[in-house]
C-alpha cells in the first residue's frame, strides 16, 4: 500500500507543477492577479482530481475562478497532450 501512496503523491505534484504551467502560460487575468495552484488531490483509481487554487488581491478571486471555470476543458486538453 505504501507504494501506492507514494505514487499517487508523484502524480498529484506533477499534475500541480503542469496545471500551474500551464495557467500562467494560456490564461489571462485582470492585471496585477495571482494565480497559485497550491495542491491537487488525485482520486487512488487516478479517474479524477481537484485542483486547489489561492488567487490573489481575494477581492478578484470571483472574476478569477470563473475564467477558469470558463477554460477548465482547454486546460484538460493541453494536459492530455
Amino acid at each position: 500500500m505504501p507504494a501506492r501512496s507514494h505514487r499517487i503523491e508523484k502524480v498529484n505534484e506533477l499534475l500541480k507543477q503542469q496545471i500551474a504551467e500551464i495557467i500562467s502560460r494560456e490564461l489571462e487575468f485582470s492585471k496585477g492577479v495571482l494565480v497559485t495552484v497550491l495542491a491537487a488531490e488525485t482520486s487512488r483509481d487516478l479517474l479524477y482530481s481537484k485542483i486547489i487554487v489561492s488567487v490573489f488581491p481575494e477581492n478578484k478571486s470571483a472574476s478569477t475562478l470563473e475564467i477558469l471555470e470558463k477554460n477548465v476543458y482547454d486546460i484538460q486538453q493541453i494536459l492530455n497532450r
